[in-house]
């Protein structure tokens, strides 16, 4: 089946005009670790749909099991992707993958995602880190979606990932626990799924229509500056003001930029940023 015979885009469109719902969903990327939880909840407070049935992670359960299915097409997991393929070939093959994900959401998204949606949301979106990984099968899905990007320091996220991990071990040491979340995941392995995360969402970022990236640092540093950016660029009239939202940042007790929370030891990272974003939208 060629790429214009994918039967998704159609239904999915029609889908979200029944409901009165934007054709242009906001895909939150961002590696694991890096502020998407607390960028999605503030989307959530700003009134943009972010779907029902979340995990604690503020994670669909719909779309953690869409992109679980498109991992393992290709034997993949978030922490395994020797064998995923590049962004520029999930863009533009694997038509079968594409029709099965848009198939499993045309059935499941009203009931499994959509259920909790008001007639008074008209803007929404999603967050899975996994979303750095699979982004461009969705951009066959949704044609006109927005990414709003969150990067942070590599040192804090590997700090952060190794002190999560040892806490799951410490409560499920046996071996049937959570391998696919700890495994054999130590700081070499944690600053290579850093390095490609970033370099992922990097790779994919012009091809949406819409692009905006955010630093954790900037956005824990200066909140309602970074609020007030985003939902402009996103020309997103908010529920409630930048400074009410830029509360939630302070409540999370989320870190300064050299605070030693959540295993940060205030030390230089080796990367020290994501590289300077490009983000010309695609023609």
């Amino acid at each position: 089946m060629s790429h214009r015979d994918e039967i998704g885009p159609a239904a999915l469109q029609a889908l979200l005009s029944r409901r009165q719902l934007s054709d242009a969903p906001v895909i939150l990327l961002g590696m694991h670790r890096s502020g998407t939880t607390l960028l999605a909840q503030i989307l959530d407070a700003a009134g943009v749909y972010m779907g029902s049935r979340l995990s604690g992670n503020h994670e669909p359960r719909l779309f953690q099991d869409a992109n679980r299915h498109a991992l393992d097409f290709f034997g993949c997991s978030w922490c395994r992707v020797d064998g995923l393929p590049s962004a520029s070939a999930l863009k533009l093959g694997y038509a079968s993958l594409v029709n099965a994900l848009g198939e499993r959401l045309v059935q499941d998204i009203e009931h499994g995602f959509l259920d909790g949606c008001e007639t008074t949301h008209t803007q929404w979106g999603w967050k899975d880190p996994r979303n750095c990984l699979t982004a461009p099968l969705y951009l066959r899905l949704f044609p006109q979606a927005r990414a709003l990007f969150i990067f942070r320091r590599a040192r804090a996220v590997v700090d952060s990932m190794l002190t999560r991990n040892r806490r799951l071990l410490a409560k499920n040491p046996l071996p049937d626990g959570p391998r696919d979340i700890a495994g054999a995941l130590d700081e070499r392995a944690a600053y290579a799924l850093w390095d490609l995360y970033n370099s992922r969402a990097l790779e994919v970022l012009p091809c949406f229509r819409q692009a905006i990236a955010v630093c954790y640092e900037d956005l824990v540093d200066s909140p309602g500056r970074e609020i007030a950016r985003v939902l402009d660029e996103l020309r997103f009239d908010a529920a409630r003001p930048p400074s009410a939202l830029a509360a939630m940042v302070r409540r999370a007790g989320a870190p300064t930029p050299a605070g030693v929370r959540d295993g940060d030891a205030g030390e230089e990272p080796r990367e020290a940023v994501v590289p300077p974003l490009d983000l010309e939208p695609a023609s």
